[in-house]
């Protein structure tokens, strides 16, 4: 499978992509770890009037949106600190069609619900996964499936198998703080000292990016995580990282996050969902990062 226009052009520069890339992240990453960097990627909407009220966003003319940098090939920083990736291109779509001008605000995932019900953002797209709990919280709009998988070090010196959790018991594994693989992996280790055997010690850093090295310094020997993102990194390093086992839940949905009483812009959303379906945009955006055979719900 071809890789996406960033994938290839890292791996031309092979002999320094992968320390220089995520040294770009993790710097980044510390800007945001405190709580939100607004990062303004809009090329200014077009001229005419929004159909959603300036009353409902928290800037007239402007789409606020949150979003959890990195986590590719969703959001992420180029080597020019410029914000890329397929959430951050459907994002502006929304924008432009909206006539908004999209402003990213780099959040924190495990405190990205609580940002928006406080009016930090209009809206929440961030590859997150739609819950119960999340739903009882704000309103999800389903836009694209995922699912879960374990990546390790070449060669998988551990053992990693997670369709044998015994394989498991006793290691270390990292995934990021508030994601749905949290209280899975809690399951598991529950599990291992059912049967008898040493839990699982859990790495939850904030931002995924920790999570990335903390598997490639030997700080852990999995890192549990969204299958795309996971994904990418294996074919972007495949010299340090491959997957173990098959995606698990890969028909999970990912929804955009949107307060509850917000009824003007979850209807747009919905909205220009359904025109970016119907007119092969989407499908666009998702081959610009290799994400062609992810599932997109149907229209709502």
């Amino acid at each position: 499978m071809e890789l996406p226009p960033l994938a290839r052009s890292h791996l031309a520069r092979k002999a320094c992509v992968a320390l220089a890339a995520l040294g770009v992240l993790l710097m980044f990453s510390a800007c945001g770890s405190g709580g939100s960097d607004s990062s303004d990627t809009g090329t200014g909407a077009s001229s005419g009037s929004s159909a959603v009220p300036a009353s409902s966003l928290i800037q007239s003319g402007k789409l606020t949106i949150c979003t959890d940098v990195p986590v590719p090939p969703f959001e992420m920083y180029n080597e020019n600190g410029e914000l890329e990736g397929f959430e951050i291109e459907l994002g502006d779509e929304f924008g432009e069609r909206m006539n908004l001008e999209p402003v990213w605000i780099n959040s924190v995932f495990d405190t990205i619900i609580a940002a928006l019900k406080s009016g930090k953002c209009d809206a929440i797209i961030n590859d997150m996964f739609i819950t119960p709990e999340r739903e009882a919280e704000i309103r999800q709009i389903p836009y694209l499936t995922s699912g879960q998988s374990f990546m390790v070090t070449k060669g998988n010196p551990d053992g990693i198998d997670p369709t044998k959790p015994s394989t498991l018991c006793g290691k270390t594994l990292t995934t990021q703080l508030g994601g749905a693989m949290v209280p899975e992996a809690k399951e598991i280790s529950d599990e291992c000292q059912q049967d008898g055997s040493d839990p699982i010690a859990l790495l939850q850093p904030t931002k995924f990016s920790d999570s990335l090295q903390q598997l490639q310094t030997g700080h852990a020997q999995a890192l549990f995580f969204d299958s795309p993102t996971n994904a990418y990194y294996a074919q972007l390093q495949p010299e340090d990282f491959e997957i173990t086992g098959p995606i698990l839940k890969d028909e999970t949905l990912l929804g955009i996050g949107v307060v509850n009483d917000n009824q003007p812009l979850i209807g747009e959303f919905i909205k220009q969902l359904k025109a970016l379906q119907a007119d092969g945009t989407y499908e666009e955006l998702l081959s610009n990062w290799n994400l062609q055979e992810a599932r997109v719900p149907p229209p709502q």
